[in-house]
């Protein structure tokens, strides 16, 4: 191994040095990757590999080979490293499209979204968003790497991400951030002795110098950043370097001058294949031509340049070339060809918020129109231009750019001056107290030494004792958590077949007992949850989670959820609610259970004809929930005792007996929500409970949090077993949907597959790793699967489904017999779309598949009613982004007739199966329907533009037949070709 490090270190050295050929340098690579043993020697050799690779393919396939074994040492760091390189491949090549779902890859290998092994990748996000001009997103990647930087130094990346934050607001027009921003990078890469970097930040500044009209200072910058470049043969920034000269040498006239640099900055990019860097060359070449006078020249170098930018969809320089081809265009007196690139040129520059170009174009218009003695038009645009100039301070932003870096440049001078004047200072101090301060400094440190010792003594006694308690705790949480656990899947296996028997045979003389055995097991599964809700209490793990509701609509649900009780025994069930809304901040979970318990025990100690009230009021910020029945009553020497567990009062337990945990879990419930609860009994007999909690936000400022997007497992089907309601509105099909249901225990999984059979296709898999195999293989529409299980669990499972781009629609329920709020938190985290604990309702299993499958017939639906099916979204969801890459790619391919079902297959990366199921469960078509539907609509576009014939429009949409074309056009548009094409509207 240390062999192989020094050989690769030799060969680094014998590299930089220049003195073999790229050839040369391949084959010592190969040779050191033959010996190679260590997978991280490997992963960086073929990355080496990609660099000297002399095509794009040899050097694409080097960048997957290391990001393969990087997978496969399930290496964080590698992992991460791997894509961001191959992402960092296709970026410089300008394939944004390509690059970004790679560095999104990279993010999701990491949990923790702020982990200094994201830094490079968030800067490669920035860059790439940068390119394709949607600068929310480059400033949100930028600014999270910047974020993890001040926690994590990295003094290099630092200094990248300061530097492209400058590029980003030079975009958005703010020359006051952006020298600020170039600046701080080159303070940095100056201290690290960082020539690479600090190429890019001086040609930076010295591009917003020359923006800024002060082209000596531009030229001094240019001319430092090329040397530095030349010295480290750095070709990238020679390139750079050499394209802010062609603008400096162009702002002082020297086109000659110009033209050579840009030509030597053209050569770089062309050879390194960086089309984005090609195309704002060529528009630059354009640019020294046209004031050259030779407009032909010109125009064809534009051309050039919008025909490239629109290839990588770079939209900033397209709107560039389209407004530099309209000066042409009206040069050569060509009016009409102008008008059309200067509207152009407007409508993408709007896009883009590039103001400056607006004003051009504008302005170009106004006196375009003025020439053609159009005046009516000529006075709109100058008005436009008006308008927009009057807006726009870039003269101050520029002004404050040159005075904030003459300030740098002032402020750094006067530091180094300070600098060694203290120095001075500092050495004539030491020489002349040097002595002493040995004495004081011995002193000192024998009196800290001691104080340190006996603090270090009692930290570490302290922290001896709280791991001990936090040992404690967490084996008294583990325990009831097991315990919970142990029990939920038996009960799981009793109450479904006893629910099932019931409904079976709903009149047999069976079903009394097997109710009460359904009954007594859903009250067993109560008790289990509120033991572990009062162990999380006693060990400190009970958090309050308050989000701000509608309290008055809460107490009527409550309230109703207990009519039909209340009807049943035939009890007078009164609400008390005050006129106004109550809207505050609650814990719905906590005040539910003691709300619900507190109904409860008041409709099961009432007899036939006695009344329960629920009562309401609020008193400031506080909220009173009063119960009243006129139930026995509590005896006086007992109301200490009644928040007691399985506390019971003798003259009533035999009839109704105990309250079991549930007053105890209340009276602790209401404590964790900084309230009281209190019981006394009412002078005309019966009794009250009162619980009184606050509902301002100001009480609950550590303890807010986002509403839970399920619904709360303790509802009101645990005491009364009521209906479950199925959405009914879901249709099967004849095809059957398809589920996997992957559950490690037999006895379970055949439960489940008993309770789906009749309704859908069920494929079965006995762990998660053999169901990810067959959730590939068959592209399910549902996936229903146990949360614990060997290999890989629900969680596991569930992030592979939704993070795979052939599987990432599938919905997924999980299943558990964890209760704990943080356990289904986690479960919601990975993308499960709902979450079941076990013991479940067979019936609520089967209406949550029931409407999830319904909601993915909804989404075909959606997609067919929207205005442009075959639109890219701007913030597309994880579906909307898929079909966003479909149509990119179709976009680019839907012209070639050759481009069947089996290249599109090819193109996107899935088998034929898995890209049929994908578009199916998304858009209702097959590959083929999509794309012949696709070329249709581009049809249909080009024959509503004037002057395109059927044959041309049929053509240039994929169809190599003309009958065909007519013929399916009228199927899908109900008029022939020809027919639109004389009334398109």
């Amino acid at each position: 191994m240390r062999f192989l490090i020094w050989l690769v270190c030799v060969w680094l050295l014998v590299h930089s040095s220049g003195q073999v050929t790229k050839a040369q340098q391949t084959d010592s690579l190969l040779q050191l990757l033959d010996k190679s043993t260590s997978p991280e020697t490997t992963i960086h050799l073929y990355q080496q590999l990609a660099e000297l690779a002399s095509d794009e393919k040899t050097a694409l396939a080097y960048y997957q080979k290391a990001l393969a074994i990087a997978r496969q040492t399930k290496n964080n760091n590698l992992m991460v490293e791997a894509y961001t390189r191959l992402g960092k491949h296709h970026r410089v090549r300008s394939d944004y499209l390509l690059a970004i779902p790679i560095y999104t890859n990279a993010l999701g290998v990491v949990n923790d979204p702020s982990s200094p092994v994201l830094l490079d990748t968030y800067l490669e996000l920035g860059i790439a968003y940068l390119r394709l001009s949607k600068l929310d997103s480059a400033e949100y990647y930028l600014q999270k790497g910047i974020d993890i930087t001040s926690v994590h130094p990295d003094s290099h990346m630092q200094a990248s991400l300061y530097n492209m934050m400058g590029n980003l607001m030079k975009e958005k027009n703010d020359y006051k951030e952006a020298i600020t921003y170039y600046l701080k990078a080159t303070e940095i890469f100056e201290q690290t002795g960082d020539d690479d970097g600090l190429t890019q930040s001086l040609s930076n500044v010295g591009n917003l110098q020359n923006l800024s009209g002060d082209y000596d200072k531009a030229l001094d910058y240019a001319l430092k950043s090329l040397a530095i470049a030349e010295k480290i043969n750095k070709q990238p920034s020679i390139a750079y370097s050499n394209r802010l000269l062609g603008r400096i040498y162009r702002r002082l006239g020297q086109f000659d001058n110009a033209l050579l640099a840009y030509d030597r900055a053209l050569l770089v990019y062309q050879t390194s294949g960086a089309k984005r860097d090609v195309a704002e060359t060529l528009t630059s070449i354009g640019n020294i031509y046209y004031e050259k006078e030779n407009l032909e020249k010109a125009k064809a170098n534009y051309l050039k340049s919008l025909q490239i930018s629109k290839t990588i969809s770079d939209s900033a320089n397209m709107a560039y070339s389209y407004s530099a081809l309209g000066f042409a265009s009206n040069e050569l007196k060509r009016n009409k060809e102008a008008v059309l690139y200067f509207d152009s040129a407007i409508r993408v520059a709007k896009q883009l918020k590039l103001f400056p170009l607006v004003m051009d174009g504008y302005q170009a218009l106004s006196e375009l129109y003025a020439g053609q003695k159009n005046y009516e038009l000529a006075y709109a645009y100058h008005q436009r231009y008006a308008l927009l100039s009057d807006s726009l301070s870039q003269m101050q932003n520029k002004r404050e750019a040159a005075a904030l870096e003459a300030r740098y440049q002032n402020e750094k001078k006067e530091n180094e001056i300070r600098a060694l004047k203290a120095e001075n200072e500092i050495n004539q101090l030491r020489l002349q107290k040097q002595s002493s301060q040995r004495n004081y400094l011995i002193g000192f440190l024998l009196l800290s030494l001691t104080v340190i010792g006996m603090f270090y003594y009692l930290y570490r006694e302290k922290q001896k004792l709280n791991k001990r308690l936090a040992t404690l705790n967490e084996t008294q949480s583990r325990f009831f958590a097991n315990i919970s656990h142990e029990f939920r899947t038996p009960l799981t296996l009793i109450i479904g077949p006893l629910q099932q028997k019931i409904e079976q045979n709903p009149s047999s003389a069976e079903t009394k007992d097997f109710k009460m055995m359904h009954r007594n097991a859903v009250r067993l599964h109560r008790l289990i949850d509120e033991i572990l809700d009062l162990s999380k209490i006693e060990s400190g793990n009970m958090k309050i989670q308050a989000t701000e509701g509608d309290l008055k609509q809460f107490l009527k649900t409550a309230y109703a959820s207990f009519e039909s009780l209340a009807n049943q025994k035939q009890i007078n069930y009164s609400l008390q609610l005050p006129d106004a809304d109550i809207a505050g901040y609650f814990d719905r979970d906590k005040v539910e259970k003691i709300v619900y318990n507190l109904l409860f025990n008041a409709l099961k100690f009432t007899s036939e004809g006695g009344t329960v009230q629920l009562i309401a009021s609020v008193n400031a910020d506080q909220l009173t929930i009063q119960v009243a029945d006129t139930g026995p009553g509590i005896p006086e020497e007992k109301l200490q005792h009644i928040f007691d567990r399985f506390f019971q009062v003798e003259e009533s337990a035999s009839i109704h007996g105990g309250t079991g945990l549930g007053l105890a879990l209340s009276k602790e419930l209401a404590h964790a929500h900084h309230g009281t609860l209190t019981a006394a009994n009412q002078k005309s007999g019966g009794s009250v409970f009162t619980l009184t909690f606050p509902i301002a936000r100001g009480y609950y400022k550590n303890e807010l949090s986002p509403t839970v997007l399920s619904p709360s497992d303790f509802s009101f089907k645990t005491y009364l077993e009521d209906e479950v309601i199925y959405d009914t509105a879901f249709d099967v099909e004849t095809a059957l949907p398809v589920l996997v249901i992957a559950e490690d225990q037999s006895d379970m999984r055949e439960f489940i597959r008993q309770v789906m059979a009749d309704r859908y296709k069920i494929i079965l898999a006995e762990d998660g790793r053999d169901a990810w195999d067959k959730i590939l293989q068959h592209v399910p529409d549902l996936v229903i699967s146990d949360l614990m299980m060997p290999g890989l669990n629900g969680n596991e499972l569930c992030k592979k489904i939704k993070t795979h781009e052939a599987t990432s629609h599938v919905p997924v329920i999980l299943l558990t017999a964890r209760a704990d709020q943080q356990s289904k938190l986690d479960g919601l985290h990975t993308g499960a779309d709902d979450y079941l604990t076990k013991p479940f309702d067979a019936r609520e299993l089967q209406a949550r598949v029931q409407n999830l499958i319904a909601q993915r017939e909804k989404l075909k639906v959606l997609f067919a009613q929207r205005a442009a099916p075959f639109t890219p979204v701007a913030n597309p969801a994880s579906e909307d982004a898929f079909l966003n890459k479909v149509i990119a790619l179709l976009e680019i391919k839907y012209s070639d007739p050759q481009f069947g079902v089996d290249e599109f297959t090819r193109e996107i990366g899935m088998s034929r199966m898995q890209l049929h199921r994908k578009l199916k469960a998304l858009t209702d078509q097959s590959p083929g329907d999509f794309l012949r539907l696709f070329r249709l609509e581009r049809a249909k576009k080009l024959l509503a533009i004037k002057g395109v014939s059927v044959s041309e429009a049929a053509y240039q949409s994929g169809f190599n037949n003309l009958p065909n074309f007519s013929r399916l056009f009228k199927a899908w548009a109900g008029v022939t070709p020809s027919e639109y094409m004389e009334n398109p509207s």
